[in-house]
């Protein structure tokens, strides 16, 4: 029977990456460009292309590592086949795999490790980035049907990752899904992961740069545009994070902006963003997120310190459990 979890010093299943650097809202362009030579979505790709693509994967797994190299990653393979709950062991054989450029073994290794155990965010990331940049020079079926369903499994794995949504997000616009399967995206993404303290806002962010595209890019009425930026608002203000304050003024400008455009003749100036029912939602949340600050300013100094994972290479030695075994 596989030892438990703490027991055996494994972190937890559910454990978060080093916090990412931050990343820039996306916004949709109302027309795009034309995707460049190689890039299109043509299934009708000849055989010989996926032929010589796996020809030419074979060849660079032929460019072997040295002795010692390949000596360390049979001996780790051993050990995670034989004790599949070893965490360390499954971290360390795809560590060796990516730096000896072995790249079909390497992703055997992380289904291995993902069937064991839920990766964390920079787990993913980092095997997404190798997937994606495998799909350079491919036809574009690599990226929906390999990319796609790593992002699905990232996001189920890691829901409350802000980054890990950001990247799906784009990698929908990149993918030229139609507008309402993004914006069911989107809504996942802020159920999930809206309500972070620190980088929700990024999500909601993205959300309206969406939406207020939409007349440009599909034709939307400006008033069904001006109505869904007002229910996201509305949304975000009723929440507590950090940045509450600075929302509500990019609230206060955009409806401002938004009056001046529509001018008198319309209703859109009448109904502001806070309204007497989310202006009292806002108050609390207001209150609430200054309560929380200390906090959270305390959770992101503790996540910045060290992992405290010097013991990794110890533990796939076993030397880890020798160790355990004097201090009994």
């Amino acid at each position: 029977r596989a030892p438990d979890r703490l027991s055996a010093g494994m972190p937890p299943k559910r454990a978060r990456g080093a916090d990412p650097a931050e990343d820039a809202p996306m916004e949709d362009a109302p027309a795009r460009a034309v995707a460049s030579d190689g890039d299109d979505d043509d299934d009708s790709d000849s055989d010989d292309s996926d032929d010589m693509s796996a020809s030419s994967d074979s060849d660079a797994e032929l460019d072997m590592p040295d002795e010692s190299t390949m000596d360390r990653i049979m001996k780790l393979e051993q050990l995670v086949a034989a004790t599949p709950a070893r965490y360390n062991a499954h971290v360390a054989l795809i560590r060796e795999l990516r730096g000896a450029k072995l790249r079909e073994r390497a992703r055997r290794a992380r289904e291995a490790f993902a069937g064991s155990f839920a990766l964390n965010e920079n787990q993913w990331r980092e095997w997404i980035a190798d997937e994606t940049a495998e799909a350079r020079g491919k036809k574009k079926t690599h990226m929906r049907e390999v990319v796609g369903p790593l992002f699905e499994r990232a996001v189920t794995d890691v829901p409350g990752s802000v980054t890990l949504w950001q990247r799906y997000l784009e990698f929908g616009m990149d993918q030229d899904w139609e507008s309402e399967r993004r914006r069911a995206l989107y809504e996942r993404a802020l159920n999930n992961a809206g309500a972070d303290f620190r980088d929700g806002a990024k999500l909601f962010a993205a959300r309206r740069a969406f939406e207020s595209s939409r007349h440009a890019v599909d034709g939307d009425d400006k008033e069904k545009v001006a109505t869904r930026m007002r229910q996201l608002f509305r949304r975000q203000l009723a929440i507590p994070h950090a940045g509450i304050l600075e929302t509500a003024g990019l609230a206060e400008a955009w409806e401002a902006e938004t009056k001046a455009e529509a001018g008198k003749e319309t209703e859109m100036a009448s109904e502001p963003v806070l309204n007497p029912a989310a202006r009292a939602a806002h108050a609390v949340a207001v209150a609430v997120s200054e309560r929380r600050r200390p906090l959270e300013e305390a959770v992101a100094a503790a996540e910045a310190l060290p992992d405290g994972d010097a013991d990794a290479d110890a533990a796939v030695s076993g030397e880890a459990d020798e160790k355990r075994r004097r201090r009994r």
